[in-house]
């Protein structure tokens, strides 16, 4: 029986995400065993930990970003609806616009990370 561990194309992560590299999947200890070739289980462990830290920062700040935005969303929508209660319809109309334009932002900035968008 043949010890080697058995490597896939690629990892399920890598095809969740793909602007990520793709990685092999390891079934079984091979993941472990260091038989990787070139690198050793540690390296081998550092590396996709400083990937994942990567994804992860980068998915944070697109967030924050996102959060900033909607936010803004929120406040010129509430403006645009007092502007309507006050019968100022021409101020309204430019709020509700603006309101739009942000909105466009945001789906550009999300494009491609629907799991934050839809968070």
């Amino acid at each position: 029986m043949d010890s080697r561990p058995r490597v896939a194309p690629e990892c399920a992560l890598s095809r969740a995400n793909p602007r990520l590299q793709p990685l092999p999947c390891l079934r079984g200890r091979g993941l472990l065993s260091g038989r990787l070739p070139g690198m050793d289980a540690q390296s081998r462990l550092d590396d996709i930990a400083a990937r994942s830290l990567d994804e992860f920062r980068r998915k944070h700040e697109l967030r924050e970003r996102a959060i900033k935005v909607s936010r803004e969303v929120i406040r010129t929508s509430a403006n645009a609806i007092r502007a309507v209660h006050r019968n100022e319809l021409d101020a309204a109309r430019g709020l509700i616009d603006e309101a739009a334009g942000l909105v466009r932002e945001t789906r550009e900035l999300l494009k491609g990370d629907s799991d934050l968008y839809f968070t």
